[in-house]
């Protein structure tokens, strides 16, 4: 027979499981929600991409991508913009003749953006992959 210390933290516990699958409950539905939303915007472009321009049809497809992924990992975010940002200007930078190789291994100060893209990307990509894992159970 519990105490009723126990029975009284027994029914916090009860009430914080319950919480929990309410949450889950709200989440699996935003999730379809979300789902839902980006296969019909999907069917769309494919539906129209005779008469849609490329660039139209692909940001079309893109961009709630991005977001749906920005929804359920907002911490990854500035990651993102820094990809981007060094993804544009990398490419740039290479046609001028940048050596990416030479410049990679070069010690950095940290003064510059990229120097920093450049020390955590790693720690970020692996925090990005842990984000996509499937949950087990």
């Amino acid at each position: 027979m519990p105490t009723p210390a126990q029975s009284e933290q027994l029914k916090f516990l009860l009430a914080d499981f319950n919480a929990i699958k309410a949450e889950i409950a709200r989440r699996s539905t935003s999730q379809r929600i979300a789902l839902g939303a980006y296969s019909a915007v999907v069917a769309f472009v494919f539906k129209e991409s005779g008469s849609l321009p490329f660039h139209l049809a692909i940001l079309t497809i893109w961009v709630p991508a991005i977001l749906s992924l920005l929804f359920w990992a907002p911490d990854m975010l500035p990651f993102f913009v820094d990809a981007l940002e060094f993804v544009f200007a990398a490419s740039d930078l290479i046609e001028a003749g940048w050596d990416a190789n030479a410049w990679s291994i070069v010690p950095t100060t940290m003064t510059h953006p990229f120097s920093l893209f450049r020390i955590g990307y790693i720690a970020h990509l692996q925090q990005l992959k842990n984000l996509l894992k499937p949950s087990v159970g």
